[in-house]
């Protein structure tokens, strides 16, 4: 299965990567390093991703992300969103991104209601859960296996 991964340059997207790379997985990555500005070039980025394959939305985008997964679920592929904790408990030092993320996670149900094409898996992820890619690496795998799974939160004491 080859892996797609959205916001592969550092952090969590790179740390994935790696460990998907180890397990044998083919990555393909796209971030500014590699010359593709997600916020802007998500549509050449969709159109070269394969079916069937295991695809991880982990770029922000300046909350793209919506945007970005109303055209990824055309996929016939699994899709990993990288959510957020706030999208339930906004932030008040942020609240542009807990709207983005609010409104990514009202749509991401939405379709998961209407059981599109894609298995898709949401990750509604704390702060310090960002710096656990084994842990998330681990449930993505778990995932995997048991596709029948909606909604997985993840979140550190």
């Amino acid at each position: 299965m080859k892996v797609y991964i959205l916001g592969k340059s550092r952090g969590l997207g790179y740390e994935l990567s790696q460990l998907f790379e180890k397990d044998g997985y083919q990555v393909v990555g796209f971030d500014r390093s590699n010359g593709f500005d997600i916020e802007h070039s998500w549509p050449d980025i969709i159109s070269s991703i394969e079916d069937n394959s295991l695809i991880i939305l982990n770029a922000y985008a300046n909350g793209s992300q919506k945007q970005i997964l109303e055209n990824l679920v055309t996929k016939k592929s699994k899709i990993v969103v990288m959510g957020s904790i706030a999208s339930k408990y906004p932030d008040p030092s942020m609240p542009t991104y807990s709207n983005h993320k609010m409104e990514l996670d009202k749509y991401f149900m939405k379709v998961a209601i209407e059981k599109k094409e894609s298995d898709l898996l949401m990750l509604n992820l704390t702060g310090k859960s960002y710096q656990n890619s084994k842990l998330i690496y681990e449930s993505i795998k778990f995932w995997l296996l048991n596709t029948d799974i909606i909604e997985f939160s993840y979140r550190t004491k």
